[in-house]
């Protein structure tokens, strides 16, 4: 009993500092966000795709549509990070150039980073750390290049981003 107690000690005792701040700077994260309609791509997958072990920390919400993704915002508030995929329904996937939203009948994720740069200046909050983890390397550029023109936009402006 009292050598579990002193591995048990010692492995609390000898975490290495870094390791217990970022610990402690998780606890404090309000949510994370992943967009994604695919059921059997899992955050390990994802994870592996990106080559980026953030998708494995944490607790992620996870929504499948823009409809989902609109209200779990505004009842939540706006998480600390979101990863977008920009196909979100079979009807997306194969168009890989040119893509014309106009002609899109279901929302991608690219409607959803308009509907939140939208959110965000319209209650003057600053605009989430975000991913993009789509295979649509088209759309995955349209979501960066407008997130990042708003953003831009912003700072170009000097408008007046006061919330968290």
């Amino acid at each position: 009993m009292k050598d579990r107690e002193i591995n048990k000690k010692l492995i609390i005792t000898s975490t290495p500092k870094g390791i217990s701040k970022f610990y402690e700077m998780y606890k404090k994260t309000k949510y994370r966000l992943l967009l994604e309609d695919q059921e059997d791509r899992s955050l390990k997958m994802i994870a592996k795709y990106m080559s980026n072990t953030i998708y494995l920390w944490g607790n992620w919400e996870i929504v499948k549509n823009y409809d989902q993704f609109v209200d779990y915002i505004e009842k939540n508030g706006l998480p600390d990070l979101i990863s977008f995929d920009h196909d979100l329904s079979d009807k997306h996937y194969g168009q890989l150039k040119n893509i014309n939203y106009d002609e899109i009948g279901e929302k991608t994720g690219y409607h959803a980073a308009k509907w939140l740069t939208e959110y965000c200046q319209k209650n003057n909050l600053k605009f989430p750390n975000y991913l993009v983890h789509s295979w649509n390397r088209e759309g995955a550029k349209n979501i960066i290049s407008w997130i990042e023109n708003y953003k831009k936009h912003c700072e170009d402006n000097l408008i007046n981003i006061t919330k968290p």
